[in-house]
């Protein structure tokens, strides 16, 4: 095996894939949707780097079995990026019928890779070109590239309409969180697949098997290039996306693609019957967790089902709380201040700022409309 500076790089880039693979499976819910897709993504980027690894270190020539090893499985990232980006700014996501029916073109040029790979088993390499070229390979690559293509520019638009459709809806914190860097993971991917289409036009004017010009200006391959870019990206994806991903830890709360249904009548339980309003220090991360789901989930139901964030949501409860008490005659030794530090306001200012939003009448002018029809 000849270790050249760039094959070691692909090497860490393959490596750092196992590693990332391994610690999602470890330390995080790998059966949650979001993870399971992000494995898939890692484990496609990491296999597709293995057959350059493998051609460049001399290892296809001493087992020629290796030859068109059908592991170039580029044409299933932008699909899966799609998924991915929609199981972190979809609620109800599910993997459907019509989620897979994103991965039927690529598994398509798959299955062609895997017929290719077994016909040649047993041949010598000269041979193998041949009865590539026989199951009509170039002419099926350059329809493989121009679908490539298509994908890279449909995905990309359809993943940026939908973190633009998200963030015009209000992201939880959750998700603004995770969007931070999944625009920095599409905006790599994307320079990826221009860079890995560029280098198929190449091949298609020079030749597959053969030098470019370009090859030359830059010392090594271009398609060499491209690939430790992409060890590049799987580097980033393991620091920043494993950093980013704090929420999705193995624990027992229950997936964010809960529905909104399932979730409002728990909610309100917990406000109405419970109240849990009363606790001045009430947050996302402690409802959600008396509820045994994440704050990712109550954040999205409170936004879609509530139309309104957590804090107004919590201080409608609680200004009712102080309304009720105000009309009890038993309370009146109480001062204003104190019957709203019992309905669970922390300071002066944020009860009086909630009660004039949701009375439309400051707490004073609420007493004197009490006691006028007293």
């Amino acid at each position: 095996m000849n270790l050249t500076l760039t094959n070691t790089l692909l090497l860490f880039g393959i490596f750092q894939s196992v590693v990332m693979i391994f610690l999602i499976l470890t330390t995080r819910n790998w059966r949650q949707i979001q993870n399971k897709i992000l494995l898939s993504i890692l484990v496609v980027l990491g296999v597709s780097l293995l057959p350059m690894f493998l051609g460049n270190s001399g290892v296809v020539e001493q087992n020629s079995n290796l030859l068109f090893l059908p592991a170039h499985l580029s044409i299933f990232i932008f699909p899966l990026l799609f998924l991915y980006f929609k199981s972190i700014f979809v609620l109800n996501f599910k993997i459907d019928k019509s989620s897979v029916l994103h991965l039927v073109i690529p598994i398509i040029f798959w299955v062609y890779l895997v017929i290719i790979w077994f016909n040649t088993l047993g041949e010598p390499i000269a041979q193998k070109r041949e009865v590539a070229i026989s199951f009509y390979y170039f002419q099926i690559k350059t329809i493989h590239d121009i679908v490539l293509l298509l994908m890279v520019l449909m995905y990309t638009w359809l993943a940026s309409q939908l973190m633009y459709n998200a963030k015009k809806e209000r992201l939880s914190k959750d998700q603004e969180k995770f969007s931070k860097w999944l625009r920095y993971l599409l905006l790599f991917l994307v320079a990826g697949a221009i860079l890995d289409i560029t280098s198929l036009v190449i091949g298609e004017m020079y030749g597959y098997w053969k030098g470019s010009p370009l090859d030359e200006l830059l010392g090594i391959p271009f398609v060499l290039l491209i690939k430790i870019y992409y060890s590049f990206i799987v580097y980033v994806i393991s620091i920043i996306g494993y950093a980013s991903y704090s929420e999705f830890k193995v624990n027992n709360y229950s997936t964010i693609n809960s529905s909104v249904f399932d979730y409002s009548p728990k909610v309100i339980e917990a406000m109405e019957i419970r109240k849990m309003f009363l606790n001045p220090n009430l947050s996302l991360q402690v409802l959600a967790k008396e509820l045994n789901t994440t704050s990712g989930v109550i954040s999205t139901v409170i936004n879609s089902g509530f139309k309104m964030s957590f804090n107004d949501f919590v201080n409608r409860y609680r200004v009712e709380e102080v309304k009720n008490k105000l009309q009890s005659e038993n309370l009146n030794q109480f001062t204003l201040l104190a019957l709203a530090q019992d309905s669970g306001f922390k300071s002066k200012t944020t009860f009086y700022r909630a009660f004039q939003k949701f009375t439309l009448q400051t707490p004073k002018s609420y007493i004197k409309m009490l006691h006028a029809k007293k």
